[in-house]
């Protein structure tokens, strides 16, 4: 069910480069960024097929595509600084408990992003997911605009020259180019699955710990 879903989301993003142009790939870029679930993996691969069949330009897809992931960027920033500091820990104190999650792990989760924030934002821009997300800790940490916008700018130009030149590259071999992507994103989703899993352990034996001091 929920394959076919994003599927359809696919099918409707590529539809709209198709009849669009240029202005679909800001719109359909700008739309993933801010609704995940459109996977950019399956649609700028497409606009680098087109590219070999003269319809579109490289430099200029690759260009509008940045733009338009920066500006949906933009979004989760803006999310992630009206949020704020106080907002955020009050909703931690008052719900974290049910996740394991403590004022100290926001603590030492915002010490972790003041110190790489600049790497984090840069390399975050190409991972499947983490990508659109990745902005609002930025936004919450007051990171400048200028520098996030140039970072995010840079990593999202790498990432989308990557899908858009692998389209490029596998020209009418889309199916198989859809396939290796599809194996990619599943191994960054198993990955993200067992970080998750390991602080989960990591909290439950802590707690024991705590409570049995001599286990």
């Amino acid at each position: 069910m929920l394959s076919h879903f994003v599927d359809t989301l696919a099918e409707f993003a590529l539809s709209l480069i198709s009849s669009m142009g240029y202005g679909g790939i800001f719109l359909v870029s700008f739309v993933e960024n801010v609704f995940t679930p459109i996977p950019s993996e399956a649609v700028f691969p497409f606009a680098g097929i087109l590219v070999t069949r003269g319809e579109f330009e490289l430099f200029p897809v690759v260009a509008m595509a940045t733009l338009g992931s920066v500006a949906g960027a933009y979004v989760f920033y803006a999310l992630g600084y009206i949020m704020g500091s106080e907002r955020f820990r009050a909703l931690i104190i008052k719900f974290g408990h049910y996740f394991f999650v403590s004022e100290k792990d926001v603590n030492r989760a915002e010490k972790w992003f003041e110190k790489y924030e600049d790497l984090a934002v840069l390399i975050c821009r190409v991972v499947p997911l983490v990508r659109s997300f990745i902005s609002i800790p930025a936004g919450y940490v007051k990171m400048p605009i200028l520098k996030f916008t140039i970072l995010t700018a840079i990593g999202t130009f790498v990432w989308s020259l990557f899908l858009v030149y692998l389209g490029v590259w596998f020209g009418d071999s889309y199916k198989d180019l859809l396939s290796l992507l599809d194996q990619f994103q599943t191994i960054v989703i198993i990955a993200i699955l067992a970080g998750i899993v390991w602080f989960y352990a990591a909290k439950l034996k802590r707690k024991k710990q705590i409570a049995d001091p001599s286990s």
